[in-house]
């Protein structure tokens, strides 16, 4: 095998992880992206509705029954919370602002209206 190929070993149905054997970098791994399948995501989706934090055997579990590796779901689960947090944050955002916008328009309406008598 010449310094230019590459060496992959399965981790996953889904997954590999790849050496190059560069004479730069030898017996450097780098970690390619797992891409899940459809059903997988599913399932994960699913547990996560379910609840946010999968941890002991019960990540295990799940782990073995979609033949991935708990590091992997563990992960998943991460950033997963954290793309959670992003959108609840915009949500959040996106509400003040428009509530902020209402209130701002809500007080222009006052002051350009005249007052009615009695109200002086």
């Amino acid at each position: 095998m010449s310094h230019q190929e590459l060496k992959t070993s399965p981790v996953s149905s889904c997954s590999r992880v790849v050496t190059d054997l560069n004479m730069a970098n030898p017996g450097k791994t780098k970690r390619v992206r797992t891409i899940f399948t459809a059903e997988q995501l599913e399932r994960l989706e699913g547990e996560f509705a379910r609840t946010q934090y999968m941890v002991g055997p019960e990540r295990l579990y799940l782990a073995h029954s979609l033949r991935l590796t708990e590091a992997q779901v563990k992960v998943w689960f991460q950033n997963r919370r954290i793309k959670w947090r992003k959108v609840h944050h915009e949500q959040q955002t996106q509400r003040v602002n428009e509530l902020r916008q209402r209130s701002l328009s809500s007080l222009e309406d006052d002051d350009c209206k005249e007052p009615e008598p009695g109200e002086w």
